[in-house]
C-alpha cells in the first residue's frame, strides 16, 4: 500500500493534479472540543513523496490516526533543511558493563549516570541513607490517625459474639504506597499520598471516611472517582478525596491475569506481593503499613535499589512495560530525577516492537505529554533528554518519527544539556521542582527545555486541509503533547525569534542601541531570556567543528555572551532616569492611539500605513524615553511632510 502511494504520488507530482491529490490525504476529523481550530490527532507518518525544488529538499507526509479511530489524515507536513552544522555527534548506544542475563536482579550491567562524559556535570544520586526511617509530620499522623479511626470504628460496630469482624472493612490493613514511602526514605517531603486497601475499594472506604466524620461533626469532602480505563493502561479505579487539608487517594491492592493474545488484564483484589510486583518499579513498590507502622518491601528490590541508586521493574521490564508502555517514559522520568542509573534489561525491553508499538498506540498522548512535562521541570532534564534519545524514543514520543531524525534529536540533546549550564550559570529556575505546578517559573523551566529539545524542527512547517500553514513544533507540543496553547505558543515564539535575536543582538553584542533592543525584546515578550539563551545556544553548537563536543566550554560560552547581553540591555532599559524610563519593553504601550495618529499625519482611512506610523511612534519612544503626545505629534508631522 505505501509503495503504491509512493508510486501515485510521484506519477502526479508535478501534474496539475498535484494540488488535488494532497488535498485528499488530508480528510478532516471531530474538532477538538477546546480549540475547534485544530484537529484533533495526529499520529505516525508515512511519507508520501519526496522532491527536491531548487536547494530545498521537501517531505510531503501525511499522519494516520490514534487508536481506535479510523485512519486520517490531518497534516502534512513541509519539512526544510533544518541542521547545517559541522558538528558530529556520534551515535550513542546503550553502555553496559557485562552481557544481559535474563535475571532482573542483575545490577552490574547499568547505564551509566548522566551518560558518558556528561556525569560530573550531574549532582549525585539521591540515595537512601543507612537505616532511614520514615518520619511523619504533624498532619501526616494527625490524617493516618484519623484512617485508622475509622477502621477501628468498624471493628466496634461489626464483630460477632465472639470478638471477630464480620466484615472486610473491619479487618482492613490499610498501606500507602509508591511515591511517598520512596521520597520519604530519600529524606524528601511529598503531598503525593496513595492509600492502598487489601479487601474493599476505594470509593467504599471513602464512604466510610466521609460517615465516620458526620458523626463527629467535622466537614466532609466530596470523592471523586476516577474510573479504570484498560484500553489507555489505567487499570485501577481510584477514589479521591481531602482529608483535613491533606488530598488523599485510596486504591485497592490488584492482581492482573491476561486471556491468550489479549491485552486487557482481568483484574481482581491482590495480595500486598502481588501488587508490589505489577508496579512499574521497585523504588515506586514500597509500603508504609500504617496499622504496624512500618515499610514493607515485598519485591525485596526496593530498599536496596533506594541504596544503591538504581531504577529497576520488579518483573522483567519487557513483561512490566507490555502491560503498559508508559512506564518506559516513567522509568525515564524517576531515573533522570533522582540521578539514578536504568537497568540494563530496560534498555533491551525498549528495543523490542511490541513495546515500542504499545507506547505509540496503547498509551493516550495526555498521559505522554505529562511525563514529558515532568522530565523538563524536574533537576536534570538533560538525563531525560539524553536517555529518550538513547532509547531511540524521541520520534514516538513526539509523535512524528519520520520528520524527528535522530540527527535532530542529538542535536536536542546536546541543546539542552549546553542549556541547562547556561541556565545554572545564570541561576535561572533556582529552587524550582517538578511537583510546583502552579509556579510561573516552573511553566518557563518546562518550555524553555521544550525549545532547546525541538530546536531541530523549528523551519519545519505542517499544512491542515485548508492549506493553513502552521509550525511543526506546534502541532506537535499541542496534539503530540497535549500540552497547552500557551506552551506551544511559546516554543514557536522562541523558535520563531532566534534569527532575529542572533542578527540584532549577537551579532552586534557591543553596538545594538536601545531601540534595536527595545524593539526586538517587546516583540518577544516577557521570556526574552529564554529565546536569548536558545539563540545563543543554537548558534554556538553549529559553529563547533567535527567531532565530540566539549559542553562545558560552549556552555561557559553561552554563558558570557548572553551575560554580555543582559548587562547591556539592562544597562540600557535601567540607567535612565527614573522620570523618563522605558519600562519593561514588552509592557510599552504607543503613547498615542490610531485616532490620534491618523489626525497627526492627515490620514482620512486606515490602512497598512498607519501601522507603519504607530510602529514609528514606539521607535521614538525607545530613543527619546519619556516622549509626550505634543512631542510624538509634532514628530509625526515633521515626519509626514518629508
Amino acid at each position: 500500500h505505501t509503495c503504491i502511494s509512493i508510486l501515485l504520488m510521484r506519477a502526479c507530482c508535478y501534474s496539475s493534479h498535484a494540488k488535488l491529490f494532497l488535498s485528499s490525504c488530508c480528510r478532516s476529523s471531530r474538532a477538538k472540543k477546546q480549540n475547534a481550530r485544530i484537529i484533533k490527532s495526529i499520529a505516525h507518518a508515512r511519507v508520501l513523496s519526496s522532491h527536491d525544488r531548487n536547494t530545498t529538499t521537501t517531505t510531503t507526509i501525511a499522519f494516520g490516526s490514534f487508536p481506535g479511530r479510523r485512519p486520517i489524515q490531518n497534516y502534512c507536513v513541509a519539512q526544510n533543511d533544518i541542521i547545517k552544522t559541522k558538528t558530529k555527534i556520534k551515535k550513542r548506544k546503550f553502555a553496559t558493563t557485562s552481557a544481559t542475563n535474563n535475571n532482573n536482579n542483575n545490577t552490574n550491567a547499568l547505564f551509566s549516570v548522566g551518560g558518558f562524559s556528561r556525569s560530573p556535570f550531574t549532582d549525585p544520586p539521591k540515595t537512601m541513607k543507612e537505616n532511614a526511617e520514615i518520619v511523619l509530620t504533624r498532619k501526616e499522623d494527625e490524617v493516618f490517625s484519623l484512617l485508622l479511626d475509622v477502621v477501628n470504628n468498624e471493628k466496634k460496630g461489626e464483630t460477632d459474639d465472639g470478638g471477630k469482624a464480620t466484615t472486610n472493612m473491619a479487618s482492613l490493613t490499610l498501606r500507602v504506597a509508591g511515591g511517598w514511602v520512596r521520597d520519604k526514605l530519600l529524606g524528601l517531603e511529598s503531598n503525593d499520598i496513595d492509600v492502598a486497601l487489601d479487601k474493599c475499594l476505594g470509593a467504599e472506604f471513602a464512604a466510610k471516611v466521609n460517615e465516620y466524620l458526620t458523626s463527629k461533626g467535622e466537614e466532609i469532602s466530596g470523592v471523586g472517582v476516577i474510573q479504570s480505563n484498560p484500553e489507555q493502561s489505567k487499570h485501577l479505579e481510584t477514589a479521591t478525596m481531602k482529608v483535613r487539608d491533606v488530598w488523599l487517594d485510596f486504591v485497592n491492592l490488584r492482581s492482573e491475569s491476561y486471556a491468550d493474545e489479549s491485552r486487557i488484564p482481568t483484574m481482581s483484589f491482590g495480595t500486598p506481593l502481588e501488587d508490589a510486583m505489577r508496579r512499574d518499579l521497585t523504588i515506586n513498590a514500597l509500603y508504609y503499613n500504617l496499622n504496624e507502622k512500618k515499610v514493607e518491601d515485598f519485591t525485596g528490590k526496593g530498599i536496596e535499589d533506594l541504596k544503591i541508586g538504581l531504577c529497576r521493574t520488579p518483573l522483567e521490564a519487557k513483561r512490566t512495560f507490555v502491560d503498559d508502555p508508559l512506564r518506559v517514559l516513567r522509568a525515564v522520568r524517576f531515573a533522570s530525577r533522582y540521578a539514578f542509573t536504568l537497568a540494563e534489561d530496560i534498555g533491551v525491553a525498549v528495543e523490542d516492537e511490541q513495546v515500542r508499538e504499545g507506547l505509540r498506540t496503547k498509551v493516550s498522548r495526555e498521559r505522554v505529554g505529562k511525563e514529558v512535562a515532568g522530565m523538563l521541570r524536574g533537576p536534570n532534564p538533560h538525563l531525560a533528554v539524553e536517555w529518550v534519545t538513547k532509547m531511540k524514543m524521541g520520534g514516538i514520543v513526539m509523535d512524528c518519527e519520520e520528520t524527528f531524525s535522530m540527527e535532530m534529536q542529538e542535536f536536542g540533546v546536546k541543546a539542552v544539556a549546553v542549556g541547562m549550564r547556561v541556565a545554572m550559570a545564570l541561576k535561572m529556575f533556582e529552587g524550582v521542582t517538578e511537583g510546583a505546578d502552579g509556579s510561573e517559573e516552573t511553566d518557563r523551566k518546562e518550555r524553555f527545555y521544550l525549545a532547546l529539545w525541538l530546536l531541530g524542527l523549528r523551519e519545519s512547517k505542517a499544512f491542515t486541509k485548508k492549506k493553513k500553514e502552521v509550525p511543526l513544533s506546534k502541532v506537535v507540543v499541542m496534539e503530540s503533547l497535549k500540552l497547552r496553547n500557551k506552551d506551544a505558543e511559546s516554543v514557536v515564539r522562541t523558535h520563531s525569534n532566534i534569527d532575529g535575536t542572533r542578527d540584532v543582538i549577537f551579532d552586534n553584542l557591543k553596538t545594538f542601541t536601545r531601540t534595536e533592543a527595545g524593539l526586538k525584546i517587546r516583540s518577544i515578550g516577557k521570556d526574552y531570556d529564554i529565546v536569548f539563551i536558545v539563540a545563543a545556544v543554537e548558534d554556538a553548537l553549529k559553529q563547533q567543528n567535527s567531532g565530540d563536543i566539549d559542553e562545558g566550554a560552549v556552555a561557559e560560552s553561552v554563558a558570557e555572551k548572553c551575560k554580555e547581553a543582559f548587562s547591556r540591555v539592562r544597562d540600557e532599559f535601567e540607567l535612565v532616569d527614573r522620570k523618563d524610563s522605558v519600562g519593561n519593553p514588552w509592557e510599552l504601550k504607543p503613547v498615542l492611539d490610531g485616532k490620534e495618529v491618523m489626525k497627526a499625519v492627515g490620514m482620512e482611512k486606515p490602512g497598512p500605513l498607519l501601522k507603519q506610523w504607530i510602529e514609528k511612534t514606539v521607535e521614538w519612544q525607545f530613543e527619546f524615553p519619556g516622549m509626550d503626545k505634543a512631542q510624538c505629534e509634532a514628530k509625526l508631522k515633521d515626519s509626514s511632510r518629508t
